[in-house]
């Protein structure tokens, strides 16, 4: 039984892989690093575009959101790419060759190295940035926020859908918390990615206003350019800055 096929039969067209699924799944393929490193800055350029724009009632879009429009044009840009099938194929046969697979080879291994280095470096911070987080939350006070109870195990927590169960839960319906509530502290994601939440931006104002201060602030993961991987910050009614 032959596990290779005939080199005539691979020289034929007619034998050789077709259709668009095809051509469009080889693009992706070949093309991946590129996606890789565009996606951050392109979702980075999305969201200061969508500042001044109104999407289901709030403005702009959120990290999340922002990277939705970027994959779908990076999809729809491979399916553009589909009658250039005969270039993805020259180039996926560079990218098998000898000295291409090493170069691979070593990419993989600083890509796996990196996130190892930041799953290890976030597990390092909590552990030391979490304790002195907690100490600023008096014992049996309430704690509000959407990942407070991520944070805070052994306090009360209310969450949005806590206190409003119609709320959408992607969102921080302060409001129906306060109301409910009126808790003593709140804890609010700051930055993802090194990006400022765009819940933290809404929320900010309406917590000053209502006399809640920054109590403390913790750093998780390793710095980025625009600041550290992610960033949470402890809010506390009656306090002073």
């Amino acid at each position: 039984m032959h596990l290779a096929r005939p080199a005539e039969e691979l020289e034929n067209p007619s034998t050789q892989p077709s259709g668009g699924l095809y051509g469009w799944l080889l693009w992706l393929v070949v093309l991946l690093p590129v996606f890789i490193l565009v996606k951050a800055p392109l979702t980075c350029w999305v969201m200061g575009v969508s500042e001044n724009l109104q999407v289901a009632g709030r403005p702009g879009l959120g990290t999340g959101a922002a990277g939705t429009p970027v994959a779908v044009a990076w999809l729809l840009l491979m399916a553009a790419l589909i009658p250039l099938r005969g270039w993805a194929e020259k180039a996926a046969e560079c990218l098998c060759r000898a000295r291409a697979r090493w170069a691979i080879a070593v990419v993989v291994a600083l890509e796996a190295a990196t996130v190892a280095f930041y799953l290890a470096t976030a597990e390092d911070t909590l552990r030391r940035g979490l304790p002195a987080f907690q100490e600023h939350v008096a014992a049996g006070e309430t704690v509000a926020g959407r990942l407070s109870a991520t944070l805070f195990h052994s306090r009360p927590v209310h969450t949005v859908r806590s206190a409003s169960p119609e709320s959408d839960p992607d969102e921080f319906d302060w409001a129906a918390v306060r109301e409910r509530y009126h808790p003593r502290y709140v804890a609010l994601v700051e930055t993802t990615g090194g990006v400022r939440d765009m819940d933290y931006t809404l929320i900010l104002e309406e917590l000053r206003n209502d006399g809640y201060r920054p109590a403390a602030r913790m750093e998780v993961g390793p710095m980025l350019r625009r600041g550290p991987r992610y960033a949470f910050v402890l809010f506390e009614r009656g306090t002073d800055e």
